[in-house]
C-alpha cells in the first residue's frame, strides 16, 4: 500500500476547483485501508498545524483583500469535526451504516468560535477518525453510489476519500494563518 501524503490530498484538492466531477476519480480506486492512513495523517497534520500556528492564528481574523471572512483556528476545526459528520454520514449512507448519533463531545467541537491553542487542540483530537473508519467493515462494499449536484456520481468509497482531501484543504488553511 502506497502511503497518500497531505502535500498530495492538497494538491488533488486544487484540481477539484476547476472540474469537481474529478472526486469520483480519485478516490474510486482507494482501498479502504489506504483512505484509513489518509484520513490519519490528514488528521495528525491538522493537529501538527495548529501546535505550530502562531498565537495570532487564534484570534478574530481581518477579512482578506477581496472582503472576504477569513478563518482563524477555532472555525477551522470546528469545520473539519463538522465535516467528518457531514461527508462521514454521505458516506455511510451510501454504505448503508448506521452510525447512530454522533457523540455529544463530538457536537461540541463542531460548533464555530474562536478557541485557544489548547481548545483548539482538544476539538481536533476529540475526533479520533480510528474509530470513525472502525465502524467500516474491511469486506463492505463501499462502491453504491448516488449523483451529486456539485461532484456527480460519488460513491462511498470517494466520499471517504474526499473526507480527506477536504481536511488537507484545511491544514493548508491553518498553516496560512501564519
Amino acid at each position: 500500500m502506497a502511503e497518500i501524503t497531505v502535500d498530495e490530498l492538497q494538491a488533488q484538492i486544487g484540481e477539484l476547483r476547476s472540474n469537481p466531477t474529478l472526486a469520483y476519480d480519485k478516490g474510486k480506486d482507494r482501498s479502504l485501508a489506504e483512505i484509513r492512513q489518509a484520513m490519519a495523517s490528514t488528521r495528525a497534520a491538522l493537529v501538527d498545524a495548529i501546535e505550530n500556528a502562531p498565537d495570532a492564528a487564534f484570534e478574530e481574523q481581518p477579512a482578506n483583500d477581496e472582503g472576504e471572512e477569513v478563518w482563524s483556528v477555532g472555525p477551522i476545526v470546528a469545520h473539519c469535526n463538522g465535516s467528518l459528520l457531514g461527508i462521514g454520514g454521505e458516506a455511510l449512507k451510501l454504505i448503508e451504516l448506521d452510525a447512530g448519533e454522533p457523540p455529544e463531545s463530538l457536537a461540541a467541537a463542531a460548533e464555530s468560535k474562536i478557541m485557544s491553542r489548547a481548545e483548539a487542540l482538544a476539538a481536533a483530537s476529540v475526533v479520533a477518525t480510528d474509530d470513525f473508519f472502525e465502524m467500516i467493515p474491511d469486506d463492505e462494499n463501499l462502491d453504491n453510489s448516488s449523483e451529486h449536484d456539485f461532484f456527480g456520481t460519488m460513491t462511498g468509497r470517494t466520499w471517504l476519500y474526499f473526507m480527506a482531501m477536504h481536511e488537507a484543504e484545511h491544514v493548508a488553511q491553518v498553516k496560512a494563518l501564519g
